[in-house]
């Protein structure tokens, strides 16, 4: 097959950017339940790294509260090669996203990097009903709405390298 479509001229093109997501809220029930944790978890010293995993979501509350939680900033990079597109970023996607991204494409052939960053998991928001750890308050700075903006502003990237029709 690839004889029979050899090119000798392919598009590259390379562009990279910060977006800004997001992050997940903090509500009262997580509060709640991570306040629990914590209490739990105190009683014994060989827990202080799951303590201090929890104690950090109640950071994020209070700058929440205080308004001043800031957007979480990820740098996206999308590649073109010809028909094919690669595009990066810091999460451990659920699926739903990376079917959104690879579907909406227009590459014939659409890649998407993970964990590219210091990223967590991004659950969708049937994931957050669900629980689990991936989908858990303390597992992810930023949740469902971020996820979706990731969507948009991933195949917005893609856009601006394909050719206008």
């Amino acid at each position: 097959g690839a004889k029979q479509d050899m090119q000798t001229y392919v598009a590259f093109s390379h562009t990279a950017r910060t977006i800004e997501l997001p992050t997940r809220k903090v509500t009262d029930a997580d509060l709640d339940a991570v306040k629990k944790e914590i209490a739990t978890l105190e009683v014994d010293p060989k827990n202080q790294r799951r303590v201090l995993w929890n104690k950090a979501v109640l950071e994020r509350y209070e700058r929440q509260k205080n308004g001043e939680e800031k957007p979480y900033e990820m740098e996206l990079h999308v590649i073109r090669l010809g028909d094919v597109i690669i595009a990066t970023n810091g999460f451990e996607l659920f699926t739903d996203y990376g079917v959104q991204i690879k579907s909406r494409s227009p590459a014939v052939q659409t890649f998407i990097i993970q964990l590219a960053g210091p990223g967590s998991y991004l659950p969708t928001e049937r994931a957050v009903q669900g629980g689990g750890y991936s989908a858990i308050i303390q597992s992810n700075r930023v949740g469902p709405q971020g996820g979706q903006e990731l969507v948009e502003q991933t195949l917005s990237a893609i856009q601006a390298l394909w050719p206008k029709k």
